[in-house]
């Protein structure tokens, strides 16, 4: 992924958070929902998902809203693992 997404309030009074500071707002102060600034093209990739666990593909696409510096990746994948583990 190039360059890392930011998130903004659906109502305009935030915006240029990472996804720490977005989870950690929850909503933001003017009442609106935190989104991200732009979503990921995975025109090229999704069809690869396909076949992945429910576990993989959540880490597939968490990993592509946060960073590697916020959550490194073999912890997102741990994290989601315990997560969706039946």
């Amino acid at each position: 992924m190039a360059g890392q997404i930011t998130y903004r309030s659906t109502r305009g009074g935030s915006s240029g958070l990472t996804f720490e500071q977005a989870v950690f707002e929850g909503l933001a102060p003017d009442g609106g929902l935190m989104v991200p600034d732009k979503v990921p093209d995975v025109s090229k990739t999704y069809k690869g998902w396909s076949k992945l666990s429910f576990a993989d593909l959540a880490f597939e696409i968490a990993s592509l809203f946060c960073s590697q510096d916020e959550i490194p990746h073999a912890d997102l994948r741990e994290i989601l693992s315990r997560s969706y583990k039946s």
